[in-house]
Order: C-alpha cells, then sequence, then structure tokens
C-alpha cells in the first residue's frame, strides 16, 4: 500500500497527501514487515520447543496410561477385607454394619 502510494504522489497531491505522510507511511511498513519476520520466526521456534516437549513426554504419558490400565484390572480392596470379616453365612443381618475389620460386623 506505502509503496502505491508513493508512485502515485503526484496525482495523489490533490487530496492533501505530502510527500512526507507518503515517506511515513513507508516507515510505518517497513516496522510492520519486520515485526511480522520477528514473529514468524518467534512462531518457528515455538513449534520446535512445543515438538521437542511432547517428544519428552510421550514415554511418561504412556507410563501413566499402562499405570491406570492396570489399576483399573486389580480387584477392588474394600471387597476382600469386607469378606474376611463377613460371618460364615455369608450374609450381614440388615440391622447390621461393617464397621473395620478388626472389630467385625456390629449389630
Amino acid at each position: 500500500m506505502a509503496r502505491r502510494i508513493t508512485n502515485r504522489l503526484d496525482t495523489l497531491t490533490g487530496v492533501g497527501v505530502t510527500p512526507a505522510d507518503a515517506l511515513a507511511l513507508k516507515t510505518f511498513a517497513d516496522e510492520l514487515d519486520v515485526l511480522n519476520a520477528e514473529q514468524e520466526e518467534l512462531k518457528a521456534k515455538l513449534k520446535t520447543k512445543t515438538d521437542e516437549l511432547n517428544a519428552k513426554l510421550l514415554k511418561p504419558r504412556r507410563e501413566i496410561q499402562a499405570l491406570k490400565q492396570t489399576h483399573q484390572k486389580l480387584p477392588r480392596r474394600r471387597n476382600i477385607g469386607s469378606l474376611l470379616a463377613l460371618p460364615p453365612s455369608g450374609n450381614l443381618p440388615r440391622r447390621c454394619r461393617l464397621v473395620n475389620l478388626e472389630i467385625g460386623p456390629i449389630c
């Protein structure tokens, strides 16, 4: 846009655009180009660092997932403990409740 204004400066002087305005606009456009180039460079560095981070976290994430799957396959401890404290019939009367393994059921 700044280049076009500079090229058409002779026709734009009639609407109030001066050579100083064209030069200021060109300088502003150059600054924007420099900032854009820096931003693109930072984006590329960030992408590289993100890829490195994801590569390092891949193994621990897989290990955590395997541990979670193993944990889900284990029997629940409360079921095992409650079986140890049940009376020989296998059922507690409705008025009884299991407090803990050492005390046993309380009726």
